[in-house]
């Protein structure tokens, strides 16, 4: 608790976070325990969804939750997004941000960038067969799938085209 009222970046608290002490005891004053004065927000009921079954969300961040949604009050939090009942899903204290639920792919995915946009982090979505490293000005990007795959707008070619073949490789710098 110490430790992240101290840190100086962003702060993500997730599902269930908080919702046992080390003596592995339900905290006084429910979950997220210690961390409810970090987050802003007080757990008033914790779900376990069955498999299967997930709910929506919506706001600064969309998709599904799966197998555990928190059901909290925002007590000095702001709402990002909110799940399709309207509890919230998302919420911002400050630095500290809290999920209530256990993302799918699709959600964790925005909130990984959202969270990455609040710290001023530049980010780049990529299919799963295109790799990319970055060395210093310039950017590789390697493309591992079977297809052909166009580099986003924005770049300058060094090294191969802006259509990068299968098994290819292209080397760029970013205008911005």
């Amino acid at each position: 608790q110490k430790a992240l009222a101290e840190a100086e970046g962003r702060v993500l608290i997730g599902p269930r976070s908080g919702s046992r002490d080390r003596h592995f005891a339900i905290p006084q004053g429910l979950p997220p325990g210690p961390l409810a004065a970090l987050a802003g927000t007080r757990v008033t009921q914790v779900a376990s969804l069955r498999p299967g079954l997930s709910q929506g969300v919506t706001g600064a961040v969309s998709g599904a939750v799966a197998r555990w949604r928190d059901h909290a009050e925002a007590v000095e939090a702001e709402v990002l997004a909110r799940f399709d009942d309207g509890g919230p899903a998302l919420t911002r204290k400050g630095r500290v941000h809290a999920l209530m639920g256990w993302p799918e792919e699709g959600l964790l995915g925005q909130v990984a960038a959202h969270m990455a946009g609040v710290a001023g982090l530049q980010t780049l979505a990529l299919p799963p067969q295109i790799r990319l490293r970055r060395r210093g000005d310039w950017w590789f990007f390697f493309n591992y799938g079977p297809g052909e795959w166009s580099l986003p707008e924005g770049f300058d070619l060094l090294l191969g085209s802006a259509t990068v073949p299968p098994q290819g490789l292209t080397i760029a710098q970013s205008r911005t």
